[in-house]
């Protein structure tokens, strides 16, 4: 009974010193922050995050006294590099060394021209490359990437001057020459666009046999290095180690395909695919590693056989606009990044750059390409491989890929709302009407639809205008932003269904009347292309040069030539 007795006793003291420790532990708390000495409480009591960067920062404190009136303090603390907390906010090594800034989270609406801009080019570039194609493709260059299949021949091929070279005879140099025919022929048969992959390099292994096959090493070591650098953790590696991984992609698609999965497989067994960003983070990331080479090969024929004047000038701009349109296609890839990751990083300041150095080595893929058709004849009939186009099946597979791949880049800018779904239905009802086998009227005038490089360039205009015309002033940017999706595909998608319609075109330009024509077009086609990669309005340019010319002459030529300096 004492005990009892006791232990009530005991639990009425309780209750009644409750409200004074409560009310007196704030103020204690208070004193001790501002008069500087470290509260005897940790990071945690006072809702510190453990995780917070290195600097200076500050800490609010709220206290009610017994009346409930709210007396709001702040308190300067520091936080030293060596994870220290100091409520005298002295840390003298962050004025010593320089603190990084934290992250900002990323939001399209702080920059809304700059969206808008990448909107339009990314459905320009998507337009005139791959995404809206038919199945019976009229004027359209061969689908496989490397050397086009449709030119090869398959019978007898002599052996010319590489063919002839004392170390591409050697067993120990071509033994694994069988194995992409046993791969690709496997391949096709789930994945088209992976039996692809396999053949990318044939023209590096006519040259150089089984070195070639060095790319898919090198390219698991590149990445290993770029996700050891960082943890392993989904983010964007250095500039140069992902300059290194794209360059490898451009030579050969499949080593980047199997760098992009030793990234994936990194990232996911240490726990990092956790959350949405890094989901959508590591899809977009790992597409530049392979991306640049299959986006090469459906822009132009990455070969053509070169016969008379005419099919040089095809051949000459080949090399122009399969450089400049991969290239910039790698740029905007790069700036995406942050919409994927949630966050602003550095890696987009160098996009251009990265681009420019995709653009070379296309340009340099292109010569290697040429050297192995007319180099060695022979050993590109050896490693040669006959695809089959893809069934229904693969084709509505690609569709929903090309889907899902829509999806992830324009998500992150609109969210899941009914103006996605309806951008949606405006990207696949074209491929999805392509599937089927019906053949409709067919038109000659329509026939001279825009095709290729001219139909990205119309598309982008389109889309410029869309953007100056169709949105009200008082749209706000997230109101731009949205309706950007529902509007800027009806030029691309306006120009797909047409060509359901299109006869195969009568301009003929290899005729002596139209060719001059054609190269004079093909010239100010490229000029447009260029400013648009440029970041420049085409419509306000050519508004500017008509109106005042002799200023646009001017300014043109004091960019490439200095002054005269004795003038």
């Amino acid at each position: 009974m004492k005990k009892i007795a006791l232990f009530a006793i005991s639990l009425c003291l309780l209750f009644l010193s409750a409200p004074l420790a409560i009310a007196d532990s704030p103020r204690v708390i208070l004193d001790q922050l501002l008069t500087g000495p470290t509260p005897a409480l940790n990071a945690r009591d006072l809702n510190i995050p453990p995780d917070l960067a290195p600097g200076f920062h500050q800490l609010t404190v709220e206290v009610y006294n017994e009346s409930g009136v709210v007396s709001t303090e702040t308190a300067l603390f520091c936080k030293n590099l060596l994870g220290e907390l100091h409520f005298d906010n002295i840390c003298p090594d962050l004025l010593v060394k320089k603190v990084k800034p934290a992250p900002k989270r990323f939001n399209p609406l702080n920059k809304p021209e700059e969206t808008l801009n990448f909107l339009a080019t990314a459905f320009a570039l998507l337009s005139g490359v791959f995404i809206f194609r038919r199945r019976n493709k009229l004027d359209t260059p061969p689908d496989l990437p490397g050397i086009g299949s449709g030119d090869f021949v398959t019978g007898y091929v002599y052996k010319a001057w590489g063919d002839r070279r004392w170390y591409i005879n050697r067993k120990v140099m071509t033994f694994l020459d069988d194995a992409p025919k046993a791969m690709a022929k496997q391949a096709e048969k789930v994945f088209s666009l992976l039996a692809r992959m396999i053949v990318d390099a044939r023209y590096l292994r006519a040259i150089f046999g089984n070195l070639s096959w060095l790319t898919i090493p090198a390219s698991i070591v590149m990445t290993y290095l770029g996700l050891h650098h960082h943890g392993n953790r989904a983010i964007p590696f250095d500039k140069y180690t992902l300059l290194v991984v794209m360059l490898i992609g451009v030579f050969d698609a499949l080593a980047g395909f199997i760098g992009a999965l030793v990234y994936i497989d990194f990232v996911f067994a240490n726990g990092h695919l956790n959350d949405l960003n890094a989901i959508l983070f590591t899809a977009g990331f790992t597409l530049l590693f392979f991306m640049p080479a299959l986006l090469a090969s459906k822009i132009r024929p990455l070969h053509r056989t070169i016969k008379g004047v005419h099919l040089f000038w095809e051949r000459l701009v080949d090399y122009a606009l399969i450089s400049l349109l991969t290239g910039w296609a790698a740029s905007k890839a790069v700036q995406a990044l942050p919409s994927l990751y949630g966050y602003d990083l550095l890696i987009t300041k160098f996009a251009n750059k990265i681009g420019i150095y995709v653009g070379l080595a296309i340009a340099v893929r292109l010569l290697l390409e040429e050297i192995a058709w007319y180099g060695f004849p022979y050993r590109l009939a050896k490693l040669h491989i006959e695809l089959k186009s893809p069934g229904y099946v693969q084709e509505i597979r690609g569709i929903l890929i090309r889907v899902g791949l829509f999806i992830l880049f324009l998500y992150p800018y609109v969210g899941w709302n009914k103006y996605l779904y309806i951008g949606i239905g405006l990207f696949a009802f074209p491929q999805l009407l392509s599937l089927i086998a019906w053949e409709p009227p067919k038109s000659k005038l329509l026939g001279l639809l825009p095709k290729g490089a001219l139909r990205i360039v119309m598309v982008g205009i389109g889309a410029l205008l869309i953007q100056r015309y169709a949105f009200p002033k008082h749209f706000t940017p997230r109101q731009s932003i949205i309706n950007s999706i529902m509007y800027l595909p009806i030029p691309a998608v306006a120009l797909s269904l047409l060509d359901f319609f299109a006869a195969k075109s009568p301009f003929n330009k290899k005729s002596s009347g139209w060719r001059h024509v054609y190269r004079l077009l093909g010239i100010i086609v490229l000029t447009l292309l260029i400013m648009q990669v440029l970041g420049l309005n085409p419509i306000d340019e050519i508004h500017k040069a008509w109106q005042h010319p002799h200023e646009t002459w001017h300014s043109l030529t004091y960019k490439w030539w200095k002054k005269n300096p004795w003038s």
